[in-house]
């Protein structure tokens, strides 16, 4: 008895015909067009057990996860562990991690702080508060709508501000009683 796969079901030769859903004693079969019993919709035959299983179920062990192609794959919205056993919900930027790939399936420059479990952005970047996105800091001299924009983490705390350069343009500088050096501003005492 093989099973013949076609687009959304598999066939197979229970008996020699059916005229009804009745004749076909496989659980989860009915007989297509009066001839040949078949699995339903969204089911698969097994020949070693002879049985009609859904089709997920080889990969029911995985919560989340769905058979594509003959591999367990995580369903949509999900991402697999980094040790391949389970399927991770992904998680948007602030939101509770335990992987990194739960961040950076949704949002690029995001990794999974181990010590607060969330979701945070990349060194180099900043949470961009009205988009919930990360984006590249600020640098020194460059545009800037308020400090908030050059003032990124605790170490640029305090030692910038956005400065009118002209009517239409405010550019991250030194704060006063610091001091360029490096592409970076630092109070008198060198410190950083």
């Amino acid at each position: 008895m093989a099973p013949i796969q076609t687009t959304n079901y598999y066939l197979f030769n229970e008996s020699s015909d059916c005229l009804y859903d009745e004749d076909c004693i496989t659980r989860n079969s009915y007989c297509k067009g009066n001839k040949i019993c078949a699995c339903k919709i969204g089911y698969q035959y097994d020949l070693g057990s002879d049985i009609c299983f859904p089709k997920d179920y080889d990969c029911s062990a995985l919560n989340n996860a769905k058979c594509i192609s003959g591999f367990c794959k995580c369903k949509n919205d999900y991402v697999s562990s980094n040790d391949k056993t389970m399927c991770l919900p992904s998680m948007k930027l602030t939101t509770y991690c335990q992987e990194d790939g739960q961040c950076n399936s949704v949002m690029n420059k995001t990794y999974c702080d181990p010590i607060i479990r969330q979701c945070v952005c990349e060194r180099g970047f900043k949470r961009d508060s009205y988009k919930l996105q990360c984006i590249q800091n600020t640098r020194l001299h460059s545009p800037c709508f308020s400090v908030d924009d050059c003032e990124y983490d605790t170490e640029t705390k305090g030692k910038y501000d956005c400065k009118f350069v002209s009517r239409l343009l405010s550019t991250c500088e030194c704060r006063e009683g610091f001091y360029e050096i490096n592409d970076d501003c630092h109070d008198s005492s060198g410190d950083r």
